[in-house]
């Protein structure tokens, strides 16, 4: 049993499948696509990961939803006026996967079926006489297996259960994370500094800015067209940006629980 169908639950949990073993997911939140829409780059180990324990059609499909290597071609830091401070070219040698988290994070379920559940908030668990854990949920169900995985996050509360505290301190420090919409209008906004690959701009007093343009439809990895076994997910184009700054420059969190 998983707590936290994010990559790393979901990962493992097409491990377990695919290695015969019963397996089921808990996720609090309320559908696979409620989930910061950021995108992620996963290096060679990790699509090693993923190419061992999906199949290939399912790894095939992945690599259909994720933007071609030929758009990062550098890694830049600039100064707050976006003038190149450091540059750094990519190894285009190894394997890589730029990927949206929800189309990620969406792939990951496909196959799992009934064994993934959402809109079950973990509250609790107790360990059996026999060995086994029942963990408890907000809604008043339960679930049994031989082995509880936390994999619900940093505020992870399986960790904070067994621990008898929460294992997360704030550091004072924080960030705003989002994505614009890339249209004619804005496309013509973007500096040419982020045409290359990601850019991160070092502003004053600790404050940084990341972008990185992703546009799945303007060049994937594969042709989409070519997955019919798994269907690949292609996302409109984007700007991904992020604002990282410390907490008295930045509005509070919302509260989550």
């Amino acid at each position: 049993m998983i707590i936290g169908a994010g990559i790393g639950g979901l990962a493992l949990a097409q491990a377990l499948h695919h290695g015969g073993i019963e397996v089921s997911v808990h996720d609090r939140d309320p559908q696979v696509g409620a989930t910061g829409g950021y995108r992620l780059h996963l290096d060679d180990r990790a699509c090693e990961v993923l190419r061992r324990h999906l199949s290939p059609q399912h790894y095939h499909a992945l690599l259909a939803s994720s933007v071609s290597r030929a758009s990062l071609r550098r890694y830049t830091w600039a100064d707050h006026h976006l003038r190149p401070l450091v540059t750094r070219p990519s190894d285009q040698g190894t394997d890589t996967l730029m990927i949206g988290r929800v189309p990620l994070r969406t792939l990951l379920t496909h196959g799992l079926d009934d064994q993934v559940r959402f809109g079950a908030e973990y509250v609790s668990h107790e360990v059996l006489s026999d060995g086994r854990v029942t963990a408890h949920f907000a809604d008043g169900s339960t679930d049994t297996a031989d082995v509880l995985v936390g994999a619900d996050g940093t505020r992870s509360r399986v960790a904070a259960s067994l621990a008898g505290r929460e294992l997360a301190d704030p550091i004072g420090f924080g960030g705003i994370a989002a994505r614009t919409p890339l249209t004619a209008r804005t496309r013509d906004l973007l500096p040419d500094i982020v045409n290359d690959g990601p850019v991160l701009a070092l502003g004053l007093k600790g404050a940084s800015v990341f972008m990185q343009v992703h546009d799945p439809s303007g060049g994937p990895a594969i042709d989409p067209a070519s997955c019919t076994t798994v269907p690949a997910i292609t996302e409109a184009p984007s700007l991904v940006w992020g604002l990282s700054a410390t907490e008295t420059v930045l509005p509070p969190p919302p509260c989550r629980g």
